[in-house]
């Protein structure tokens, strides 16, 4: 709700230092383009995750993967990418980048990775061993 007030008051200051009411559509006009736009990009990042959950059940279900940022950690000079919740931990997050490996950073939090693995935990780190038929890898490089 706040996040709302905040956007109408900016938008009311844009608006008030218009001169005229021909401007003052304009930049309305402008203002809605800029919204729409916004919400586009917002949902085609929920497309993006949701496609992301699909092919994290297929790794799972064809592929290799270890789990778990301790386990992730140990593995990670083996693995051909890692996965990263968006809440990661930053150490654990900062062991993984320094070794190299390819990261996929998701979207969504811990809870949200264990729940797309199928799993009834939390998920900071995942290490792909062996992608199988999901194509995680590609989808990573070109992300």
């Amino acid at each position: 709700m706040e996040n709302n007030e905040t956007n109408i008051d900016a938008t009311n200051s844009k608006l008030e230092s218009v001169e005229n009411d021909s401007t003052i559509e304009e930049e309305f006009d402008r203002i809605v383009i800029e919204r729409k736009s916004s919400k586009n990009n917002i949902d085609a990042g929920i497309q993006s995750k949701a496609y992301i959950d699909k092919v994290l059940i297929k790794v799972i279900r064809t592929g290799s993967v270890i789990i778990g940022s301790k386990n992730t950690i140990e593995s990670v000079s083996d693995a051909k990418l890692v996965i990263l919740a968006s809440n990661c931990p930053k150490d654990t997050k900062l062991k993984i980048e320094q070794s190299g490996t390819t990261i996929l950073d998701y979207l969504g939090t811990n809870t949200e990775l264990g729940a797309a693995c199928g799993k009834p935990f939390t998920i900071a780190a995942i290490a792909v061993m062996d992608e199988g038929e999901s194509g995680i890898i590609d989808i990573a490089s070109n992300g």
